[in-house]
Protein backbone atom coordinates (compact mmCIF):
# COMPACT_ATOMS: atom_id res chain seq x y z
CA UNK A 1 0.00 0.00 0.00
CA UNK A 2 1.68 3.16 -1.21
CA UNK A 3 -1.19 5.42 -0.18
CA UNK A 4 -1.81 5.40 3.61
CA UNK A 5 -5.50 6.15 2.98
CA UNK A 6 -5.90 2.73 1.39
CA UNK A 7 -5.79 1.14 4.83
CA UNK A 8 -9.44 2.28 5.12
CA UNK A 9 -10.43 0.78 1.78
CA UNK A 10 -11.88 -2.28 3.50
CA UNK A 11 -14.46 -0.06 5.21
CA UNK A 12 -15.94 1.25 1.97
CA UNK A 13 -15.36 -1.62 -0.43
CA UNK A 14 -18.62 -3.09 -1.73
CA UNK A 15 -17.43 -6.55 -0.76
CA UNK A 16 -17.45 -5.48 2.89
CA UNK A 17 -20.99 -4.07 2.78
CA UNK A 18 -22.11 -6.26 5.70
CA UNK A 19 -19.36 -4.77 7.87
CA UNK A 20 -20.54 -1.26 7.00
CA UNK A 21 -24.15 -2.14 7.82
CA UNK A 22 -23.13 -3.71 11.13
CA UNK A 23 -21.07 -0.61 12.02
CA UNK A 24 -23.94 1.70 11.05
CA UNK A 25 -26.43 -0.29 13.13
CA UNK A 26 -24.08 -0.37 16.13
CA UNK A 27 -23.68 3.42 15.94
CA UNK A 28 -27.46 3.86 15.71
CA UNK A 29 -27.86 1.68 18.82
CA UNK A 30 -25.22 3.77 20.61
CA UNK A 31 -27.04 6.98 19.66
CA UNK A 32 -30.30 5.56 21.05
CA UNK A 33 -28.56 4.59 24.31
CA UNK A 34 -27.00 8.03 24.68
CA UNK A 35 -30.31 9.79 24.05
CA UNK A 36 -32.17 7.52 26.47
CA UNK A 37 -29.44 7.85 29.12
CA UNK A 38 -30.31 11.54 29.47
CA UNK A 39 -34.01 10.78 29.81
CA UNK A 40 -35.21 11.31 26.25
CA UNK A 41 -37.42 8.61 24.76
CA UNK A 42 -36.41 7.44 21.30
CA UNK A 43 -37.85 5.20 18.63
CA UNK A 44 -35.45 3.29 16.38
CA UNK A 45 -36.43 2.99 12.71
CA UNK A 46 -39.75 4.86 12.74
CA UNK A 47 -41.77 4.77 9.52
CA UNK A 48 -43.81 7.70 8.24
CA UNK A 49 -46.46 7.94 5.59
CA UNK A 50 -48.73 10.91 5.06
CA UNK A 51 -51.86 10.95 2.87
CA UNK A 52 -50.15 13.16 0.29
CA UNK A 53 -47.11 10.88 0.19
CA UNK A 54 -48.49 7.36 0.42
CA UNK A 55 -45.92 6.14 -2.08
CA UNK A 56 -43.02 7.89 -0.35
CA UNK A 57 -42.40 6.28 2.99
CA UNK A 58 -39.33 7.42 4.88
CA UNK A 59 -37.53 5.41 7.51
CA UNK A 60 -34.94 7.45 9.40
CA UNK A 61 -32.70 5.62 11.86
CA UNK A 62 -34.02 7.22 15.05
CA UNK A 63 -36.90 9.45 16.10
CA UNK A 64 -36.83 11.50 19.31
CA UNK A 65 -39.11 14.16 20.77
CA UNK A 66 -37.57 16.98 22.76
CA UNK A 67 -39.75 19.72 24.25
CA UNK A 68 -42.67 18.49 22.12
CA UNK A 69 -40.61 18.84 18.93
CA UNK A 70 -40.18 15.62 16.92
CA UNK A 71 -36.76 15.00 15.39
CA UNK A 72 -36.03 12.44 12.68
CA UNK A 73 -32.37 11.42 12.67
CA UNK A 74 -30.63 9.53 9.91
CA UNK A 75 -27.05 8.44 10.46
CA UNK A 76 -24.41 8.27 7.76
CA UNK A 77 -20.79 7.17 8.14
CA UNK A 78 -18.57 8.43 5.31
CA UNK A 79 -15.03 7.16 4.81
CA UNK A 80 -13.17 10.43 4.29
CA UNK A 81 -9.85 8.58 4.38
CA UNK A 82 -10.60 6.63 1.20
CA UNK A 83 -8.78 7.56 -1.95
CA UNK A 84 -12.02 8.68 -3.62
CA UNK A 85 -12.02 11.63 -1.21
CA UNK A 86 -8.28 12.37 -1.41
CA UNK A 87 -8.78 15.96 -2.58
CA UNK A 88 -11.42 16.79 0.05
CA UNK A 89 -11.18 17.67 3.70
CA UNK A 90 -13.04 15.64 6.30
CA UNK A 91 -15.32 18.65 6.89
CA UNK A 92 -16.17 18.84 3.17
CA UNK A 93 -17.00 15.13 3.06
CA UNK A 94 -19.24 15.41 6.13
CA UNK A 95 -21.08 18.45 4.78
CA UNK A 96 -21.57 16.70 1.44
CA UNK A 97 -23.13 13.72 3.26
CA UNK A 98 -25.43 16.05 5.20
CA UNK A 99 -26.55 17.60 1.92
CA UNK A 100 -27.19 14.18 0.35
CA UNK A 101 -29.28 13.08 3.34
CA UNK A 102 -31.30 16.31 3.29
CA UNK A 103 -32.07 15.80 -0.40
CA UNK A 104 -33.03 12.16 0.19
CA UNK A 105 -35.44 13.02 3.00
CA UNK A 106 -36.89 16.22 1.53
CA UNK A 107 -40.67 15.83 1.45
CA UNK A 108 -40.40 12.31 2.86
CA UNK A 109 -40.97 12.93 6.56
CA UNK A 110 -43.82 14.88 8.20
CA UNK A 111 -43.40 18.64 7.99
CA UNK A 112 -43.74 18.84 11.77
CA UNK A 113 -40.49 16.86 12.19
CA UNK A 114 -37.05 18.42 12.27
CA UNK A 115 -34.70 16.35 10.13
CA UNK A 116 -31.16 15.78 11.43
CA UNK A 117 -28.59 14.34 9.01
CA UNK A 118 -26.24 12.81 11.56
CA UNK A 119 -22.90 12.43 9.76
CA UNK A 120 -20.11 10.76 11.72
CA UNK A 121 -16.90 10.14 9.84
CA UNK A 122 -15.12 6.81 10.29
CA UNK A 123 -12.31 8.77 11.94
CA UNK A 124 -14.73 9.98 14.64
CA UNK A 125 -15.32 13.52 13.39
CA UNK A 126 -18.87 14.88 13.53
CA UNK A 127 -20.56 17.04 10.93
CA UNK A 128 -21.75 20.56 11.82
CA UNK A 129 -25.42 19.49 12.09
CA UNK A 130 -24.52 16.47 14.23
CA UNK A 131 -22.52 18.69 16.56
CA UNK A 132 -25.33 21.24 16.72
CA UNK A 133 -27.88 18.52 17.51
CA UNK A 134 -25.75 17.17 20.36
CA UNK A 135 -24.68 20.49 21.87
CA UNK A 136 -27.75 22.64 21.29
CA UNK A 137 -30.64 20.21 21.16
CA UNK A 138 -29.67 17.27 23.38
CA UNK A 139 -27.60 19.03 26.01
CA UNK A 140 -29.22 22.48 26.18
CA UNK A 141 -32.68 21.74 24.82
CA UNK A 142 -33.72 19.00 27.20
Amino acid sequence: MDDPREVYHCLSCSSSNQLCIARHNALCSALVKIVESIGIRSEPNPSFSTPSQLDRVATPDVSVTINHIPFSIDLTVPESSCSSYHNRSIADVLIARETQKKALYANRIPLSNVFVPFALDSTGNLSPESTKFITTTLINGK
